[in-house]
């Protein structure tokens, strides 16, 4: 059996549930495909301020400067290298196989002094290193900031989905409502504006359907109290409180319909796939990877980032072709659970078999 260590700044706690909730699937398919998965994850249970992430990562780069048995995995497996690497930069070519599993920011910088950052960490990634990233979208995007061919980068959707987890409940057909959610961080950044501007459109898109608009959001973000406040006196509108990763298919029972309208280069977005796996089509943007899985006809109607009378189109199309669509059999095919266990045996089979490059 495969020793692994996985190594991630952060982790999916009670009190953190969605954070870095990938991280969390990508051990379970890991363990899938037969390895034995060793934890050096940061503890983020104690808060977001500034002192407490500088205090959370002091101790997460201690831990991970201290640790002294990597020699004993067949496999250091890091995500989100540019905040693990200080530590472990003189390290990394001793590491017996090394793996990076590329997710967003890593890659495609929000800030001049995270690109900054990032473009330095790279200069001490190994040539033996092995990439993964969590679509052939950002694997293009990986192979151009490491100038390294394409096809040396696995594709492999962060864990996918757990389909027996989140599947389709049979729930009453309330004929004349639609119930259009939310699940992303309540934020401009991730398009909770647009989203808002539906809400204050409820009347002309009642009007163009046919269907009473109800709206489900979940309390989470850096603008959830500024919307809060908005919203708190609009009966159709439902705020949830967070749901553990795991019961999140009971928020997508409640809707029929999910909107993803962020304005960020997406590396993948998890959050579209579960609901699709729930058999709730998406209405999201035409951008980044979510351009592999929102398939007009199929899985629900993509439409151009930010552009608020073509995301509205989106919503009224579903809705006129609601029964023709097939997102949960989109994901069985394309992003399950036993697709990634598959996919990374492919990968350690490949990997035993490959020439090492140092």
């Amino acid at each position: 059996m495969k020793k692994i260590l996985l190594i991630n700044n952060g982790y999916p706690s009670k009190a953190n549930p969605h954070y870095t909730a990938y991280i969390q699937s990508i051990k379970t398919g890991l363990e899938g495909a037969g390895c034995a998965v060793d934890l050096l994850v940061m503890d983020i249970d104690f808060g977001n301020s500034i002192p407490v992430k500088l205090i959370n990562y002091l101790k997460y780069y201690w831990r991970l400067f201290s640790f002294r048995q990597y020699s004993g995995y067949d496999y250091v497996y890091i995500n989100n290298y540019p905040h693990s690497f200080l530590p472990l930069a003189f390290r990394l070519k001793r590491m017996k196989n090394l793996i990076i599993h590329w997710h967003g920011a890593d890659i495609i910088a929000e800030s001049a002094c995270v690109k900054i950052l990032n473009q330095f960490s790279y200069a001490f990634i190994p040539s033996s290193c092995r990439h993964i990233s969590p679509s052939g979208y950002f694997a293009q995007a990986v192979a151009q900031a490491l100038k390294i061919p394409r096809e040396r980068i696995f594709v492999s959707p962060s864990g996918g989905v757990d389909t027996d987890v989140f599947v389709s409940h049979s729930k009453p057909v309330k004929k004349g409502e639609i119930h259009l959610g939310f699940a992303s961080h309540v934020s401009s950044r991730k398009g909770f504006d647009l989203f808002y501007r539906l809400i204050e459109d409820r009347a002309g898109l009642e009007a163009e359907t046919g269907r009473k608009f109800f709206f489900h959001y979940i309390n989470y973000g850096e603008e959830k109290d500024f919307y809060n406040a908005k919203l708190a006196s609009i009966p159709e509108v439902t705020c949830h409180e967070v749901y553990a990763k795991n019961n999140m298919h009971e928020f997508y029972a409640l809707t029929d319909i999910l909107l993803l309208s962020t304005r960020l280069s997406e590396s993948l977005g998890l959050v579209g796939l579960e609901a699709m796996s729930c058999g709730v089509p998406v209405a999201g943007t035409d951008g980044s990877a979510m351009a592999e899985y929102i398939v007009r006809g199929t899985s629900g109607c993509p439409f151009a980032i930010g552009d608020y009378g073509k995301m509205r189109k989106s919503v009224i199309e579903i809705v006129a072709n609601y029964e023709t669509l097939s997102p949960r059999k989109f994901i069985l095919e394309n992003y399950s659970m036993d697709s990634v266990i598959n996919g990374y045996k492919e990968f350690f089979q490949q990997n035993e078999s490959a020439p090492t490059m140092d």
